[in-house]
């Protein structure tokens, strides 16, 4: 912050990191095709602009996430397809311009594979926790194989610089329901008097 005749220097005592993650992509042949996306920008662009980007997506994943986004996109009015990604897994996207279908790989290296028609790929991972900046700041991180890297707390929050808390997918795989409760003091019970109507 700077006057017409000072220069002050301004610091925190405490720091919050609610940073979230990164989206990341599943690994298989031509991932990077236009038409292969992140359930999370799908479910935005439904959810939050009202936009069916797709007629017939395939959702791969077994999260919550992908489960409530195949609900969505079938009372928008697609013909969803979905594969778990794990028993089912893709192995290729089809297409040249845009995607135009998927092959999917059943079971082992050496399993079936069959083919679905689709014109959108909707991945759905845990993002990889944006831990970049709190580690710059000391805070520890631990690995963990389904997401990466992710900051340590403790019950309340606190990493092991104690000046810095740290809260939501930035320290380890959650949905976005539980990210966005995660460390929020408990609300309130409801008074019999006076009910708050739900929203």
């Amino acid at each position: 912050a700077a006057s017409t005749s000072q220069l002050y220097k301004l610091s925190a005592e405490r720091f919050v990191y609610a940073t979230g993650g990164h989206l990341r992509n599943a690994l298989f042949v031509d991932n990077d095709r236009p038409g292969v996306m992140p359930a999370r920008a799908v479910g935005l662009l439904l959810g939050e602009y009202g936009v069916l980007p797709t007629a017939q997506p395939l959702v791969v994943g077994s999260d919550e996430y992908a489960g409530e986004l195949a609900a969505a996109l079938e009372r928008a009015g697609a013909r969803v397809q979905r594969i778990d990604g794990h028993g089912e897994r893709l192995a290729a996207a089809l297409g040249s311009d845009e995607v135009t279908g998927a092959e999917i790989a059943i079971g082992g290296e050496h399993g079936a594979r069959r083919r679905v028609d689709c014109d959108l790929i909707a991945i759905s991972l845990p993002p990889a926790p944006a831990s970049e900046l709190a580690q710059l700041h000391g805070a520890a991180v631990r690995w963990d194989a389904r997401c990466g890297f992710a900051i340590e707390i403790d019950a309340s929050g606190r990493t092991r610089t104690g000046s810095v808390w740290a809260c939501g997918e930035v320290t380890g795989v959650m949905g976005p329901r539980e990210a966005a409760a995660h460390r929020r003091p408990p609300t309130p019970a409801r008074s019999a008097r006076h009910p708050t109507p739900d929203r």
